[in-house]
């Protein structure tokens, strides 16, 4: 090779490697278009544009209301659109994503390249957005082993106490409701999977799995980022005009690497000394025992991780996977649900008080296939201890005090991979004079 004549990709200016590398993207985005154009025909869905295919009729904030008109306009509850060459299917009805992602669950539980979530921001080790293949069957195994049936019962003492100690916090600062449901969730999932005890809503565990999941939140949504259609964009510099997405993702990777990083060396090093809490890592560990091979290592502190970020917000918004949201749909067909926006719990009981057998529980909030929530049995444990526990305790009300210059209980929910409540005030008012000694008594007591 003549090295006077070869290039030093050094002295290229950067703005010619983008433009070099927009300019490949480009011509693998018509040829990509002009071959799919071309294949087998797919599901109805909106006409889309050459190249860009629907980007520019993907709504930006509750999405799930487009789409369930789109099943309306095109009478098919299984939809299709592309979007910067990327195909996407569309499942609108929970008996639709049965046949396909449970029967067909070979053919269906792969997951999209995801560059912002999991290449730039660093989430590829949650099994949630792994595709199907080996290190994804190795990591949820060992994540199920500890949150089956008969497994999960055995975390039903710890959520009790951590609720009678939620109960406690609410008579004390009732006012700072939410934050006291996301430190439950903290002290929930840390206590079980670390043996790591939380006690403040600012703990360093719960605060870094908060900013980690804000940029989830943010990378998750369909065409927010347009590096998630064109890869080649996460070699831009940050400098680079427009790059802001690579300033956030580098912040935000900080505390998504410091969810696996930071709490199995704590136990590691807890084990190592001897002075380890029983805990689902500490199990994994001794199982491991002083066998160093760095994959069997990186699937118990994945499997140990994605415990954590799901669980951090069991209670209050219940992280089973990414298509949580788009099952809002599902969840709110007339047809299964009739008057699907109302609060009406009594829609699943009988004339006599039991459960109604012809309206079927929403499951689909946990999934379907191969890919459903494993947690799925500790999350409803909590649900339940807390939900009881709460309205056992006390009556939620609006507050008497205030003068109409908070914000009431409207059923609106912010935009995200995550959908919060809109802040809102409350009372919690003890039900009588006996729930305050009773609630103080079986914290101090643990019984």
């Amino acid at each position: 090779m003549d090295t006077h004549n070869a290039i030093s990709y050094s002295s290229v200016p950067p703005w010619a490697l983008v433009g070099l590398a927009l300019l490949i993207s480009t011509l693998a985005l018509v040829y990509g278009w002009r071959i799919r154009t071309k294949r087998l025909p797919v599901p109805p869905g909106p006409k889309p544009w050459p190249i860009i295919g629907n980007a520019l009729q993907l709504p930006k904030e509750k999405e799930w209301l487009t789409y369930q008109d789109w099943s309306h306009e095109y009478g098919s509850d299984v939809l299709y659109f592309t979007s910067w060459g990327r195909s996407h299917v569309l499942i609108n009805s929970a008996q639709a994503a049965a046949e396909l992602l449970e029967k067909r669950s070979t053919l269906y539980s792969g997951r999209p390249r995801m560059p912002m979530l999991n290449e730039l921001i660093g989430f590829e080790w949650d099994f949630a957005f792994m595709p199907y293949d080996d290190e994804w069957k190795d990591t949820r195994k060992a994540f199920t082993q500890h949150f089956r049936p008969t497994a999960a019962v055995k975390y039903r003492p710890i959520e009790t106490q951590k609720t009678r100690e939620l109960l406690r916090d609410l008579l004390e600062t009732p006012e700072d409701f939410v934050e006291l449901m996301r430190l439950l969730s903290g002290k929930i999932i840390m206590g079980l999977t670390y043996g790591i005890d939380v006690q403040k809503t600012d703990d360093p565990y719960v605060s870094a799995a908060q900013r980690a999941l804000r940029g989830m939140n943010e990378a998750g949504n369909v065409g927010t980022y347009l590096v998630d259609f064109i890869p080649a964009l996460k070699y831009v510099p940050e400098w680079f005009p427009g790059a802001r997405f690579r300033r956030e993702a580098r912040e935000w990777r900080v505390d998504a690497e410091g969810m696996v990083s930071a709490p199995f060396n704590a136990v590691k090093s807890a084990v190592e000394n001897g002075n380890a809490v029983p805990s689902m890592l500490h199990s994994m560990l001794e199982a491991v025992g002083e066998d160093t091979d760095s994959y069997r290592r990186r699937v118990i502190a994945n499997a140990a991780a994605a415990a954590y970020e799901g669980g951090s917000e069991t209670v209050g918004h219940l992280i089973c996977n990414i298509e949580d949201r788009l099952k809002r749909a599902m969840l709110h067909d007339p047809v299964v649900y009739p008057d699907p926006d109302r609060f009406m719990p009594e829609r699943f009981l009988t004339d006599k008080g039991e459960l109604d057998p012809d309206v079927p529980e929403p499951a689909a909030a946990f999934g379907f296939g191969r890919r459903v929530c494993p947690g799925m049995y500790m999350a409803s444990d909590s649900l339940w201890i807390t939900a009881a526990s709460l309205l056992w305790a006390f009556r939620i009300e609006k507050p008497k005090d205030r003068k109409n210059e908070g914000p009431d209980c409207t059923g609106e929910y912010t935009f995200g991979l995550v959908s919060y409540p809109v802040p809102f005030e409350c009372a919690f008012n003890p039900r009588s004079d006996n729930v305050i000694p009773l609630v103080y008594s079986a914290t101090e007591d643990n019984i």
